[in-house]
């Protein structure tokens, strides 16, 4: 029996929080091989291996490691679910790297998401990024003097 396109939805997302390697796992087993994920103006992938790809991307440059959803609504109709939500990236060790609210439209046919669109403000994201990794390198420095110390 397919899921529900809501409970597809709630499911993928679910999915971002666990580890990298899930995350990828469900933008491979989710998106449909032709899905359009457009984020713009970051990215426009087509399909799960473009997809996937961009996270890699996010991995390396960001340090991204999962992304906690924390949904404030959703709603269907047939096919097409729309989404409010904060996505909550973070590093490998928990801490935040950055929240953005995002609302997203996932059209759903079967068991895959064939179309995904959202809109955020990518600069708010670009510097809560930066500043958080000032940060996170300020404390390595501060932690790393006081070891000397000692």
């Amino acid at each position: 029996m397919l899921a529900t396109p809501d409970a597809l939805v709630k499911g993928f997302f679910g999915r971002w929080a666990v580890t990298f390697d899930e995350m990828c796992r469900s933008f491979e087993s989710t998106l449909s091989h032709d899905c359009v994920w457009d984020q713009r103006p970051l990215a426009r992938t087509v399909g799960p291996g473009e997809a996937v790809r961009f996270l890699e991307r996010s991995r390396t440059f960001m340090a991204l490691d999962t992304i906690e959803v924390e949904l404030l609504s959703l709603a269907v109709n047939q096919n097409v679910v729309h989404t409010a939500r904060i996505d909550h990236l973070r590093r490998a060790d928990g801490s935040v790297l950055a929240s953005a609210a995002v609302a997203g439209v996932l059209k759903v046919e079967g068991d895959q998401v064939i179309e995904w669109r959202e809109y955020f403000d990518p600069t708010n994201l670009a510097f809560q990024a930066v500043g958080s990794g000032v940060r996170s390198v300020a404390r390595a420095a501060r932690d790393r003097v006081l070891s000397l110390r000692n």
